[in-house]
């Protein structure tokens, strides 16, 4: 996959965080995890989700 795509789905995952798990307090200890940028982000090129 391009880089740049994985840059940009990795962004919107983030914001999604920030704003839905975060925002809507859906996970009280993703905030802390989050400021300190102990989430780590991986794209997976799996064709199905048994190979990831």
């Amino acid at each position: 996959m391009d880089s740049t795509i994985n840059e940009k789905i990795i962004d919107e995952t983030k914001y999604w965080m920030e704003r839905a798990v975060i925002g809507l307090n859906l996970c009280p200890f993703a905030n802390t995890v989050h400021v300190k940028n102990q989430i780590r982000y991986v794209i997976s090129d799996a064709a199905h989700m048994s190979l990831c």
